[in-house]
């Protein structure tokens, strides 16, 4: 696999193949024509964008690291991003101006597009060197080295973020600033070129409750705040005993999404296809435009009762699925095109990372419950009351009963025991896939505390998923934990058969108490080779 580079937060990234040049090349010229730019600007902008480059005409622009993977980073599809600050021409240009002395980047005393938009926008597309240099520094410069550039560059990353949406990319802050020094004004400077929102969007049936929207987004506003806010993802709340005609915006918008075919528009389909968590990638699967999306599908009696609960639980237990959920989005998004799990052609590395079963539900039900603790009092419906009156357990894989239980079953000793799990279990690679597992899926969701014990919650919920498109899932745990698949689960089957049974989980086992940020920061994520 030809692994590209992403270094920074930047999204930098080495570019192997024609394709994908012709589709960054064509990505600014749309974007820059759609400004208005005159054609002469744009063919030299154009050239001078790719002047240098070395092209390997052999790759393949869909294999992992190939056009599909750079599009998605250049929208931030698999980074965190805060809606934007600053969205009207006049406050983007007045930011600009007072940092103007920022953006000398060839520190030659004067700001052009054709020098310091350029070596800006190159930056970010990831060229480095000569490729980064070439025709693009002026003959007064003082900062002439690549190097010296690169590093000045790199130091001006929170003031280039011209959106103030907490990230920097190419195709909006990189093209608002060379916008900007091309003369651009109005709608044509920020035109397609803001940070994207990206909130989860809810869809609703019209009969459903104005309330439960609400109550969605503020839950899911406090999930973002902590996880990070990704796009495409979507929840779809429906009432499968309402019309045809009420349920029209949800069938509008999967169809949008491609998620099913022509003539599906039936609340039958939508209980035959309900869902959390399928998905849906219109442009295809492995191309150029591929475009993910996570899609919650439920119905209108589960969001009201869900499990059976009643208020207040019933509040609890679905905050606790949501944040559950919107996890397993966050831990596909960084699998970008390969795919998240054992897919369809499940034994290619090169289409999947290939993730195991037991992290993927062990690490959002760690999560999930690690956000809640730390954060029920501010969410809707629980203000004002007892942690005994809220308190709901959906699932649970690092306390002390599941720990015990899991001991006892295959230590063959008395007591309650986790049920599936009996003498004689060991974790194994049959745990890694969803069809064909172990009866025993509370002893394999519990290697995840193993893992945090032998490391942090921070590498099982942030250094694996930053590693796992170039490493795949065992080899970013292979340099997280220095340990390979088979001796990861012979030191764990080990753990789970030595000392009492009866003893509490060790330290480590369970995430910290408070504030999720301060020990695992998703808002520093930067995937890397």
């Amino acid at each position: 696999m030809d692994n590209s580079l992403i270094e920074t937060k930047l999204f930098r990234f080495n570019i192997k193949s024609t394709c994908l040049v012709a589709f960054l090349v064509s990505m600014v010229s749309v974007a820059l024509y759609g400004a208005k730019v005159k054609r002469k600007s744009l063919r030299f902008v154009s050239a001078t964008l790719i002047a240098g480059l070395s092209i390997n005409a052999q790759a393949d622009p869909y294999e992992p690291g190939g056009a599909a993977k750079a599009r998605l980073i250049s929208i931030g599809y698999n980074q965190p991003v805060r809606d934007p600050v600053r969205t009207g021409s006049e406050a983007i240009v007045e930011y600009i101006q007072q940092h103007s002395s920022s953006f000398d980047i060839d520190d030659d005393g004067d700001v052009t597009a054709l020098t310091d938009g350029l070596l800006v926008l190159r930056y970010l597309f990831g060229f480095t060197g000569q490729t980064l240099t070439e025709g693009a520094v002026s003959s007064t410069a003082n900062r002439i080295a690549a190097a010296n550039i690169e590093a000045y560059i790199g130091e001006q990353f929170d003031t280039i973020d011209l959106d103030g949406n907490g990230t920097v990319g190419a195709l909006t802050d990189g093209l608002l600033l060379l916008r900007h020094l091309f003369g651009f004004s109005g709608s044509t400077l920020i035109e397609g070129a803001i940070g994207r929102d990206n909130s989860p969007e809810f869809v609703g049936s019209l009969d459903i409750p104005e309330g439960i929207k609400e109550r969605f987004d503020k839950v899911q506003a406090n999930i973002s705040s902590v996880l990070g806010s990704y796009p495409n993802y979507i929840y779809v709340a429906y009432n499968r005993n309402g019309t045809e005609a009420d349920a029209q915006p949800v069938f509008d918008r999967l169809t949008e999404v491609e998620f099913w075919g022509e003539g599906e528009e039936a609340i039958q389909q939508l209980i035959d296809r309900q869902s959390c968590l399928g998905g849906s990638n219109p442009g295809g699967y492995r191309t150029a435009e591929t475009t993910p999306y996570s899609i919650c599908i439920e119905n209108l009696a589960f969001i009201e009762n869900p499990w059976g609960a009643t208020p207040p639980r019933s509040y609890s237990s679905l905050w606790l699925h949501y944040a559950h959920e919107y996890f397993h989005h966050y831990q596909r998004v960084h699998s970008l095109d390969r795919g998240l799990d054992f897919q369809e052609d499940r034994d290619n590395p090169e289409t999947t990372v290939q993730a195991a079963r037991w992290w993927i539900e062990g690490a959002a039900v760690a999560f999930q419950n690690a956000w809640f603790k730390a954060n029920w009092s501010d969410l809707p419906m629980l203000q004002g009351k007892t942690w005994d009156e809220i308190s709901s357990n959906i699932a649970s894989v690092s306390d002390a009963w599941t720990y015990k239980t899991v001991r006892r079953a295959v230590q063959g000793a008395p007591g309650e025991t986790a049920p599936g799990c009996a003498t004689g279990w060991n974790i194994s690679a049959e745990d890694d896939r969803y069809d064909g597992a172990s009866t025993c899926v509370w002893g394999a969701m519990m290697a995840v505390p193993f893992m945090a014990s032998k490391s942090s919650y921070k590498t099982v919920w942030i250094d694996i998923p930053q590693d796992y498109y170039d490493l795949g899932f065992w080899g970013a745990v292979e340099k997280h934990l220095g340990m390979t698949k088979q001796e990861f689960f012979d030191a764990y089957n080990e753990f789970v058969r030595s000392g009492d049974p009866e003893d509490n989980p060790p330290s480590g086992w369970a995430p910290p108490e408070g504030d999720v940020s301060l020990y695992a920061d998703f808002w520093s994520i930067v995937p890397e080779s």
